[in-house]
């Protein structure tokens, strides 16, 4: 009776915060629109930023996932299937509204929908960090016990990767961010440019984050995870689904 009480709670925080995440990609589109005088003004970029900025906002919904979806390969196959759809969604409503907005702009060629589908991919990829980093933070919270819960876990952690941004942000370059490399990873390269005092070319606070250097950083992190995940199963055998009283 318990487990399935886990089950459904768990089936219901998937669903709510998956559809929490796709009901927001809309209003990225019009978000990056904004920014020019009318729709589809840059084509390209408007259409990049906003499948890039909603592979990020799936990104924080795939935690969610792996905290509350067990086992580790069952969350992975809901969040890429769950991302995917949502992607393909975005994608297509993004082709099929450029086609009908645009009349008077040229075609955007198939090199670059090609460019956005690798686009996509690799923000799929980039959903396995949060999947895993879910992971973690559940083991950390069955190794603790009931109190503090998942979600206060989660907030913690969330709190913890805000400070590390913020403290990243107030030191030369940009290397010290994780935002850097997600970035980097999403868009095969990011330059981060912050002159300083001692610098009078202003070239050499310039980092270049590219996805050749994002991709340890992110590897990395997604090993942390899984290492602490694992080490707090091991340390606290789990429970298969949520428990009634779990968050």
């Amino acid at each position: 009776m318990i487990r399935a009480v886990g089950e459904q709670r768990t089936r219901r925080i998937v669903l709510a915060t998956w559809g929490a995440a796709v009901a927001a990609l809309p209003l990225l589109w019009v978000y990056h629109a904004a920014r020019g005088s009318q729709e589809f003004v840059n084509d390209d970029g408007e259409i990049r930023d906003t499948l890039a900025s909603a592979c990020v906002v799936l990104l924080l919904w795939a935690p969610a996932v792996g905290a509350v979806v067990q086992p580790l390969w069952r969350s992975l196959l809901v969040a890429g299937t769950g991302g995917a759809l949502a992607l393909a969604a975005l994608g297509g409503a993004l082709r099929w509204g450029h086609r009908r907005i645009d009349r008077t702009h040229s075609v955007l060629e198939p090199a670059f929908w090609e460019r956005m589908t690798w686009l996509a991919l690799r923000g799929l990829v980039l959903m396995m960090l949060g999947v895993t980093l879910g992971y973690a933070i559940r083991g950390i919270a069955e190794r603790l016990g009931r109190r503090p819960r998942t979600g206060l876990v989660a907030l913690a952690v969330l709190v913890g990767w805000a400070v590390t941004e913020a403290l990243g942000s107030r030191l030369p370059q940009g290397r010290f961010q994780l935002s850097t490399y997600i970035a980097g990873w999403l868009h095969g390269q990011r330059l981060v440019y912050r002159p300083t005092a001692d610098c009078p070319a202003g070239s050499c606070s310039v980092y270049h984050a590219t996805w050749q250097r994002s991709l340890p950083v992110l590897t990395a992190v997604v090993a942390v995870a899984l290492l602490v995940g694992r080490l707090c199963r091991t340390a606290r055998p789990s429970t298969n689904g949520l428990s009634a009283d779990d968050d």
